[in-house]
């Protein structure tokens, strides 16, 4: 419960940061579904524009054996933004694990992201390799208590894909 209260009060922070207006009062509601709050945080702190890249991420197309088909739904990234002069390109994740990274030998890392998330991000990457920018970011969000805005602790890799 007290992660919780934190997590909420580090909402409010990033929410301050992000509107310039300091909130004196802290109203607090409970949700079974933090996870859809702290998506919608980080797409409005981090100016979500999927609409501007949502085309270049194909659907999935599925045909019958006559050869009719129809394309479905496809993935949506939690964010997609660039930052204010365009030189770098973001597509984040947002995580509400209790993501935990031990730098001491021997080297270990616990609550997170599977197989399934690390895949779908990396198929993100894939689908927006075509965005010219300096320097692109594939992120996983996980929110936390820190000294510093954001924080890069770690990297993933998968040799399946070639991205």
């Amino acid at each position: 419960m007290d992660r919780d209260i934190t997590l909420l009060e580090n909402l409010r922070r990033i929410l301050t940061k992000a509107s310039g207006q300091e909130h004196k009062k802290l109203n607090i509601f409970g949700t079974g579904y933090f996870q859809t709050v702290w998506e919608h945080v980080c797409a409005v702190s981090f100016k979500n524009k999927f609409e501007q890249f949502s085309s270049r991420i194909p659907k999935p197309f599925w045909n019958n054996l006559e050869g009719y088909g129809v394309f479905k739904q496809t993935l949506i990234p939690d964010v997609i933004t660039l930052n204010d002069d365009e030189s770098s390109f973001f597509i984040m994740d947002a995580k509400y694990y209790n993501y935990r990274i031990n730098n001491d030998t021997p080297f270990s890392i616990s609550g997170n992201p599977g197989i399934g998330d690390v895949s779908k991000q990396l198929l993100y990457e894939k689908a927006l390799a075509e965005v010219e920018v300096k320097k692109k970011y594939n992120c996983f969000l996980f929110p936390s208590i820190l000294n510093t805005f954001l924080e890069i602790n770690s990297s993933v890799t998968l040799d399946l894909l070639d991205v």
